[in-house]
């Protein structure tokens, strides 16, 4: 839902997402330069791309897109010093996000 509908604006909420500057950063210094096609200009970043490349690791992309995420938004996270927080995030990062937590010494409440 936008995040009006969730009663989240400017001076309740704020963004503690990675960039995209930050994430091709990171794959970079991971994996090695990323190399485009003529093809990927015609892409938008948003989109999936038409181009055959032989270079293209799901596990690479999901260590960017999810592992890499997870870890900024908890270091964000661990920083706050508000006791109510709330993490509106897509369901692929509830897992890692919840591990990372538990790593930093957090624990689980029960929902009863």
């Amino acid at each position: 839902p936008p995040y009006e509908e969730l009663g989240l604006d400017s001076l309740n909420s704020k963004n503690v997402d990675s960039n995209i500057i930050d994430m091709v950063n990171f794959y970079e210094n991971e994996f090695g330069k990323i190399e485009l096609e003529p093809c990927d200009f015609e892409t938008k970043v948003t989109e999936s791309s038409p181009c055959e490349n032989e270079n293209w690791d799901r596990e690479k992309k999901d260590s960017v897109i999810i592992d890499y995420r997870n870890s900024v938004v908890i270091e964000n996270l661990t920083k706050e010093s508000n006791n109510k927080i709330a993490i509106v995030y897509g369901s692929d990062h509830i897992k890692g996000m919840a591990a990372l937590l538990l790593e930093q010494g957090y624990r689980l409440q029960d929902e009863n």
